[in-house]
Parts: C-alpha cells; structure tokens; sequence
C-alpha cells in the first residue's frame, strides 16, 4: 500500500525490494514448515524452484529477464535451507535491479553442485557486469549475503564480473 501511495520511485523501489524479501521469507518457513517436518530435510529444488516464482515477480517493469535453476538436488537440513534460500534471493534480486539498466532481456541461472565435502551455488547472469572491487560494502543486500555465507554457512563468497555478465558463487559445508 505504501510503495502504491509512494510519489517518489526510489522509495517505490525500496518498498518492492522489501515486499520481495519478506514474500521470500513466507516461501522459505512455508517450505521449512513442511519439508523438514516431514523428512527432517529441504530439497534445493523445491527449495529454488518456489523462491524462482516469488522473484520473477520482483522483476523491473519493463525488463523480461529469464530465471533459470539447474544442476543438483541437496538435501539441507532447516537451518542451511533458510541461508541458502537469503543468499539467493539477495543475489537473483541484485542481478535483476543492477544487471541489466540498458538491456531488457537476459538470464540469470542458478547453478546448485554437489560435491564431496563442500558444495556449490553460483548465481549468474549475461548483464552488463560491474567492478567487485568498487561494490559498496555499505549496501544491505552485499551485507546480507557476506555475513550470511561467512557467518551462518562459515562458507566462502567468491564474485567474478566483466561486461559480459557477473557470476557469485558461495561453498559450504552441507553436513
């Protein structure tokens, strides 16, 4: 109701950036809610494949950006299923907002790896990329998933970018 009333987009912007976190939010205690409680763990594909819904409807007015999950499905257990699910959505939500100001189409993927002892997910897109080294450390959604990834995964957040597009990847211990 407020982002509607909102005369300034900036504001609007940050309204509808907030809604999206919390429908996350909603998608990952229902997910949570249900999954764990009946099988004591969260498969990353259900998982991915409802947080995909709820973000392809934050998508900027104008823009038609594809969002696409693949590769593996783990098995987390609740605590790691509500990280994983942070980290993702802060990442597709960057991409969407940042990756793409004079293009209207592209594709971000998420990209799930299992490994032996540490497994994988990269979130990546064909946008206009940007310079790691100049990213604002005061920005929520970079805080969110550096402190997130580091702190609740004790993984490690890695960013590759050049003007074909930007790809983030976070490994973590899946125990």
């Amino acid at each position: 109701l407020q982002a509607r009333k909102a005369e300034d987009e900036s504001v609007r912007e940050i309204l509808k950036e907030n809604v999206g976190r919390v429908l996350s939010i909603a998608s990952i205690h229902d997910i949570l809610t249900h999954d764990a409680e009946e099988m004591g763990k969260v498969e990353t594909d259900v998982l991915l494949e409802r947080l995909r819904g709820n973000l392809t409807a934050l998508m900027p007015a104008g823009k038609s950006i594809a969002l696409q999950v693949e590769g593996d499905d783990l098995q987390l257990d609740a605590e790691t299923a509500a990280s994983v699910a942070m980290v993702v959505t802060e990442l597709v939500t960057n991409a969407f907002r940042h990756g793409y100001p004079e293009k209207n189409t592209g594709t971000v993927t998420i990209s799930v790896c299992q490994g032996t002892l540490i497994d994988t997910i990269i979130v990546s897109d064909d946008g206009c990329g940007f310079d790691p080294a100049k990213a604002r450390e005061d920005r929520l959604g970079l805080s969110i998933v550096r402190a997130t990834v580091q702190d609740k995964l004790k993984g490690k957040l890695h960013i590759a970018s050049s003007p074909e597009g930007t790809k983030v990847s976070f490994d973590f211990k899946n125990e």
